[in-house]
């Protein structure tokens, strides 16, 4: 059977108060026999608080992490 990557995305705005907590318990969640690399894609809607740096200092115990920031289309 051929290796499984799987991408996991979690949309964020304004949560600096949960972020953290949730990406701990996605990073350490019982994935299925097979697969072998976790991809977490935490999607920042343009938060007003400290979600930003939270997402950029985080150390996900897993293979990747990518924090994604968007930008206001106006």
């Amino acid at each position: 059977m051929s290796a499984v990557r799987i991408s996991v995305v979690v949309p964020v705005y304004n949560e600096e108060r949960s972020v953290v907590t949730l990406l701990d318990r996605v990073a350490r969640a019982p994935y299925p026999d097979g697969v072998s690399e976790v991809e977490i894609l935490a999607v920042d809607d343009c938060s007003r608080d400290s979600t930003p740096a939270l997402l950029e200092s985080y150390r996900v115990p897993v293979d990747t992490r990518r924090p994604c920031r968007l930008t206001r289309l106006r």
